[in-house]
């Protein structure tokens, strides 16, 4: 996610993935976008731009066609060629870039005849000295990776040669953990020192890097160690940019800036709560249960001194494990009526 710090009115892009629906009245142009290059799904072929066996790939609501593209260079020049546009028009922007990449490969995508496996150019397999025509998984998922810090380089560069980095908040992270689901040259990346990956509530699916850059505002170098999360970023956003959020709900996010630009060491959240499927988290600082199954005991984590959650500690501290569990039946009930 990009902001450009100015007066409120921005022109908004958004380009990549959409994945929250595309039916009429929910679509990006719909939904306070202005533009919008990308696909309605959660991943699609890298160069066919095709989910389950349908095209998925639009400018605004129209289908577009642009076979044989890469995907994180499709996007990434998309909004190069948006910021670079505004600038020049002297409009503040924003702009919502989320990459395809490095989502692993999915049969439902590919045509027939067409490999099941990581798609990268060819320059960027020429990185590690190898061609199109290797077959090892974990070789070929370091070309995708590198293809996009390489797009990711690219936007900050056109940054730079706008003259408007100093002006210009970036923040990205992950959306989740890698998957660890022993799926064979799919799973092939780690989430180690933590526990688990993706899909799960164990820290290795919920707890992911990020890095935020603004020259002249967040120190570089700089390293937090603050738990913080994505519903952030709207609060941040919005106070950045002069915007008014709505008061008739509640906003779980919290403004961190003062915690990116140093001016506070703690973070703005004492507790989180998670629920995926049947799995469940109630964090409080450095303690967290968490359990697998709705009729399964709490289980407890000192995450202070136990990031890869090794040891449960429900039965040395089982007072702290009750009263965690009872603070999450009471978010859970309030989460209800909300």
């Amino acid at each position: 996610m990009i902001i450009k710090s100015s007066s409120f009115g921005y022109a908004t892009g958004a380009f990549g993935k959409w994945n929250i629906g595309f039916a009429p009245d929910s679509r990006p142009t719909e939904r306070g976008f202005d533009e919008f290059l990308g696909f309605a799904s959660g991943n699609i072929d890298y160069y066919h731009h095709v989910y389950n066996g349908k095209h998925d790939l639009f400018h605004n609501t129209t289908e577009i066609d642009r076979d044989g593209e890469y995907s994180t260079d499709l996007f990434a020049d998309s909004a190069i060629e948006f910021i670079k546009s505004k600038t020049k028009a002297q409009k503040p922007w924003f702009v919502y870039l989320p990459f395809n990449s490095p989502h692993f490969p999915n049969k439902a995508n590919k045509s027939t005849g067409q490999l099941m496996r990581w798609q990268a150019p060819d320059w960027a397999f020429k990185e590690y000295g190898l061609t199109q025509s290797e077959e090892d998984p974990e070789k070929r998922y370091r070309a995708v990776v590198t293809a996009l810090d390489r797009a990711i380089g690219r936007v900050f560069k056109s940054l730079d040669d706008l003259s408007i980095s100093d002006n210009t908040f970036v923040f990205l992270y992950s959306d989740n953990g890698t998957f660890m689901l022993n799926r064979k040259g799919l799973d092939i990346s780690t989430n180690a020192l933590l526990r688990s990956g993706g899909v799960t509530c164990w820290e290795g699916g919920l707890r992911v890097a990020a890095f935020a850059r603004w020259p002249g505002k967040i120190k570089k170098h700089t390293v937090i160690d603050l738990p913080m999360w994505s519903p952030d970023l709207l609060v941040t956003s919005a106070k950045l940019s002069g915007g008014v959020l709505p008061t008739d709900r509640i906003l779980d996010g919290k403004d961190i800036m003062p915690v990116l630009t140093g001016l506070s060491k703690e973070s703005p959240h004492k507790e989180f709560y998670f629920e995926y499927g049947k799995q469940a988290v109630f964090r409080s600082e450095k303690w967290k249960i968490i359990r697998t199954k709705n009729n399964e005991a709490w289980q407890l984590y000192d995450l202070s001194m136990d990031i890869g959650e090794s040891e449960n500690l429900a039965s040395a501290h089982p007072e702290i494990a009750k009263e965690l569990a009872r603070a999450f039946i009471e978010q859970q009930k309030s989460m209800l009526e909300k």
